[in-house]
């Protein structure tokens, strides 16, 4: 009879372990699609159109990469909502609307590029329109996105997306 209560109790764990593990690993292994990394970018942008550096830090927390304002590449440890709290501040309004997304996938990691538009007004300065070219790499590990790396820049482009020599 113990060796009963053994086996059993040992089918029981292991009948436990297999419901809880399965679906688990299932759900990490949720195979990435277009859509899915479209829907990240656009909820990136919605924060930044929205100035809401919380929701920006939290969909595309401090990673290493370049940006346009910057020429020198921005390290992942920078003191980042307080940087956005800042370029926010310094801005009558911003909006970015995404123009183009490709994207590809290797198994949990991304990679997305494209064009999108931002619309700003820097505080004492002439409204802008620019169009930036973008790349992110993230990770996405089943519950959520990790940037890797991110570009974004702008530069003069004509109406075919030539770039335009400086005279």
């Amino acid at each position: 009879m113990s060796q009963f209560k053994f086996c059993a109790s040992r089918r029981f764990a292991l009948a436990l372990f297999v419901m809880i593990l399965v679906p688990l690993s299932a759900a990490s292994a949720q195979t990435l699609t277009h859509a899915m990394i479209e829907s990240h970018i656009r909820a990136i942008l919605a924060a930044y159109s929205a100035h809401d550096p919380e929701t920006i830090a939290r969909l595309d927390p401090p990673a290493p990469g370049y940006g346009f304002r910057t020429l020198t590449a921005r390290r992942a440890d920078r003191p980042y909502i307080d940087g956005l709290k800042t370029f926010f501040a310094s801005l009558d309004y911003y909006r970015i609307d995404l123009n183009e997304v490709q994207t590809a996938v290797d198994g949990n990691v991304a990679v997305a590029w494209g064009f999108w538009t931002e619309d700003f007004k820097e505080k004492g300065r002439n409204p802008e329109t620019v169009r930036v070219r973008f790349s992110f790499t993230f990770n996405y590990d089943g519950s959520g996105w990790r940037t890797l790396f991110y570009h974004r820049d702008n530069q003069r482009f004509d109406a075919q997306g030539a770039y335009i020599h400086n005279p």
